[in-house]
């Protein structure tokens, strides 16, 4: 395997790693926030967080961005 074909696979691994981890669960989002359930479903409910309820999956997810624009206001 040639140095290029190394980085090229290194740099693969590192985006999956980011695409996987930017997005959380509840009990991951709360952990990540420091909040309680009550208190992410209450601002999610009042449309201050957003959410996804992707096809197929039975709970909510919600985007690191998205958390982080909630924390920050």
């Amino acid at each position: 395997m040639n140095n290029y074909r190394i980085k090229d696979l290194i740099k693969e691994v590192v985006h999956n790693e980011l695409l996987i981890n930017n997005w959380f669960d509840v009990v991951g989002a709360c952990k990540y926030a420091k909040c309680s359930r009550t208190t992410l479903f209450k601002v999610i409910r009042d449309g201050k967080l957003k959410s996804s309820k992707p096809k197929g999956v039975r709970s909510i997810k919600i985007r690191k961005d998205w958390l982080d624009e909630w924390l920050d206001n």
